[in-house]
This record gives C-alpha cells, structure tokens and sequence, in this order.
C-alpha cells in the first residue's frame, strides 16, 4: 500500500485486509496503516523516501530521524528507528509473520537500499 493505492483487499474474501488510513505528503507525518485480517504468512514493512525517488546514496531518509510504532489492540508492541549511518531511500524495517493460528511474530530487518526488495 502506499499513497496512490491506500487499500488492500484480500482477493479470496473481497474484504479490505488493510489500509493507509493516513498519509501524509506534506511534512513527517504521522502516516497509519491499520490491518484488519491477520491473514497467514510473512509481511515486509517499507518506509520509503519519495521525495529523493531510488538513490542508493541518499541519506536524507537516514537523517530524518524516523520511527515506526507498531500498535497490537492498542497496545504498543514495537518501537523501531531509522539509522542515521545508512543510506537508500527505502528502509526495509521489519518483517511481520502471521501464523496459522493468528499469532504475530515481528524480525527487525534494518535493510536499507534504493527498492522494495524482500531478503
């Protein structure tokens, strides 16, 4: 998702699954994305640097001082920071797996680069 295609519906079900409830273009946020089915699987977390396109050298995204908060029914469960030593415009943050039995399970990845690529 991201901010020309806000919404993801699960193709099975027909039911949106999660979406960008906000997202902002303008300054630094705060941006939102609620998932709303625990579906079975692995999921990457991007944020990604628009405005600086797919430099591999950027470090703008590095000295923006972002974070990312995960919230599990309104609980804070994660914290996550942007590294001020790396460079790219996409920060690959973290991987969230859903199990079968709908249990969450998160993997901080840190991985930065100049595109959406899962390790």
């Amino acid at each position: 998702m991201y901010y020309s295609n806000k919404t993801y519906t699960d193709s099975s079900t027909g039911t949106v699954a999660a979406d960008l409830d906000y997202d902002d273009t303008s300054s630094y946020g705060p941006e939102i994305t609620t998932i709303h089915m625990f579906t079975e699987g692995d999921y990457y977390f991007y944020v990604h640097n628009f405005s600086n396109g797919s430099s591999s050298t950027s470090t703008v995204l590095a000295q923006s001082g972002a974070t990312v908060k995960v919230y599990v029914n309104s609980s804070l469960e994660k914290i996550y920071t942007v590294d001020e030593d790396s460079a790219g415009t996409y920060w690959n943050v973290f991987k969230l797996t859903i199990s079968g039995s709908g249990s969450l399970s998160f993997e901080e990845l840190n991985e930065y680069s100049s595109s959406a690529t899962v390790s």
